[in-house]
């Protein structure tokens, strides 16, 4: 009988427990589909030379954001720094949505085949 007690008194732990791993597991996945995405788009940028309305489109259809100085026009040899955000909306870490940001570079001019 104080096992049933136990187990009724243990379940609202449990279950909070159970959803901060299930965020645990989704801020996980948003990241490695961000490092993905990161991959691509570096490879992009190092093709093409500069960051392409392709690129932009393709990052925006993932649903994240793409920020980079804009200001700076690439020249072949040069470093290109860019960040991908995208926000993910937790079940019980926080109240307010979390910005999960990937930062990578490119080298703009050096792609392998």
């Amino acid at each position: 009988m104080s096992y049933k007690l136990a187990l009724i008194i243990s379940a609202p732990f449990l279950m909070m427990v159970l959803l901060f791993l299930g965020d645990l597991v989704n801020v996980s996945v948003v990241k490695t589909e961000l490092d993905a995405l990161a991959v691509t788009v570096s490879y992009r940028i190092a093709y093409e030379g500069r960051v392409s309305s392709g690129t932009e489109h393709l990052v925006n259809e993932v649903g994240a954001t793409l920020s980079y100085d804009e200001a700076i026009t690439p020249k072949i040899g040069d470093t290109v720094v860019f960040t991908l955000n995208k926000e993910y909306t937790p079940f019980i870490m926080a109240n307010n949505p979390l910005a999960v940001k990937v930062t990578r570079t490119a080298v703009v001019g050096y792609y392998d085949i």
